[in-house]
């Protein structure tokens, strides 16, 4: 696969579809605050019943890779309305996104698209190699998402108990220079 440019999402995806719920003009991607906690957590909760992260795990996410913690915020009703965490490994050549979480009544309108815009905008610009990622093989909808932005499924993908026993995952990569 060939390396992307760094102009390439915004030539590829200069604006995602506009929201039925929220305006273009409300919406804002900014970098996350630590007053923004308690919201990423609900979002998070929202996300992924029974598998959310702990109000801790998030809060030490933040501690250490803020600049790579995104939230979606409705400035007209001042609440977030999405999150994307992408965590850097230390070797400064690939970057995972850990999680990405989206209100309930906004899926399927293309914030989740536009929040994946911004972090690979950044991730570009910082100037990682790579993002991965993993997503359960039975979510076709982040599937289709992911692999409309170039992600690959490793070839070890999908790999069985990933995350203990019965927790399938597939792991996929987005080669990025």
């Amino acid at each position: 696969m060939r390396p992307l440019r760094p102009d390439h999402f915004q030539s590829t995806f200069p604006q995602a579809p506009p929201l039925k719920e929220l305006r273009d003009d409300v919406l804002r991607i900014r970098h996350a605050l630590d007053v923004d906690l308690p919201d990423i957590h609900r979002l998070d909760r929202e996300a992924f019943p029974g598998a959310a992260y702990p109000y801790f795990a998030l809060r030490q996410f933040f501690d250490v890779f803020d600049d790579f913690l995104l939230v979606a915020e409705d400035m007209e009703d001042r609440i977030l309305v999405g999150y994307i965490l992408a965590c850097p490994k230390p070797d400064g050549d690939s970057c995972w996104l850990h999680s990405l979480g989206v209100t309930e009544s906004l899926r399927g309108r293309g914030l989740g698209r536009r929040l994946v815009v911004e972090v690979l905008k950044l991730l570009l610009a910082e100037g990682f190699r790579e993002a991965r990622l993993t997503v359960h093989p039975g979510n076709a909808t982040a599937l289709r998402l992911y692999e409309s932005f170039g992600f690959t499924p490793d070839s070890d993908a999908p790999r069985p108990d990933y995350y203990g026993p019965g927790e399938i995952r597939m792991t996929m990569t987005l080669r990025l220079r």
